[in-house]
C-alpha cells in the first residue's frame, strides 16, 4: 500500500505564511491530503516542527488534527523544533523580527543545545497522542518491505553474512 507523507504546520494562513513563506499555504495542503486519500493513497500527516508558543497549543494542533481527519489523512506525528547551529543562523533572526518576544526564552532553551529535553518533549509527545487518539488519525505506516528486484535475492553488502 502507498504511503504519503504531507507536512502541515497550522491551518493558521497568516502564521503559516511567516513559518513557511515559500510553502503551499494550508489550504491547498488540505486538498492534496483529500485528494489522494479519495485515490486509496494512505496520507500521513506531519505536524512538524513545533515550536514551543508559537504553534504548539492544543487548540493549534487539534486544529491541524481535525482538519486533516476530515480530509481524509490516517496518521498524525509531530516534532518538537530542534535547532542545530547552522539553523539557528537563520531562525534566530526569523524569531527577532517576527516574535520577539519570544527571542530570549528561545536564545535560552537553543543556544547550548539543538534539542530539547525533558519535560516539554514529553508534555508534546502526550499531548500529540490524545489529539491522535481523538480524531482517530492512529493507523502507523506499514512497514513497506519491497519485491526482490526481478526476482534476484539481495546482494549481501561487503560480503558480510548474517
Amino acid at each position: 500500500m502507498l504511503h504519503v507523507f504531507i507536512t502541515v504546520t497550522t491551518t493558521n494562513e497568516q502564521l503559516a505564511r511567516k513559518l513557511e513563506p515559500y510553502a503551499p499555504r494550508p489550504a491547498l495542503r488540505l486538498q492534496a491530503v483529500e485528494k489522494l486519500s479519495c485515490a486509496g493513497v494512505r496520507v500521513i500527516v506531519i505536524c512538524s516542527p513545533i515550536m514551543p508558543l508559537i504553534n504548539d497549543s492544543v487548540g493549534n494542533i487539534s486544529t491541524v488534527a481535525r482538519a486533516v481527519s476530515n480530509a481524509g489523512a490516517v496518521y498524525l506525528m509531530g516534532g518538537v523544533l530542534f535547532l542545530k547551529p547552522c539553523a539557528q543562523k537563520a531562525f534566530f533572526p526569523f524569531l527577532d523580527e517576527h516574535f520577539p518576544h519570544l527571542s530570549r526564552k528561545y536564545h535560552e532553551r537553543y543556544d547550548r543545545k539543538a534539542f530539547l529535553n525533558g519535560t516539554y518533549p514529553d508534555m508534546i509527545a502526550e499531548r500529540m497522542k490524545l489529539i491522535r487518539e481523538k480524531y482517530g488519525l492512529t493507523r502507523k505506516p506499514i512497514d513497506y518491505q519491497p519485491e526482490q528486484w526481478m526476482g534476484e535475492p539481495q546482494m549481501e553488502l561487503f560480503g558480510i553474512q548474517p
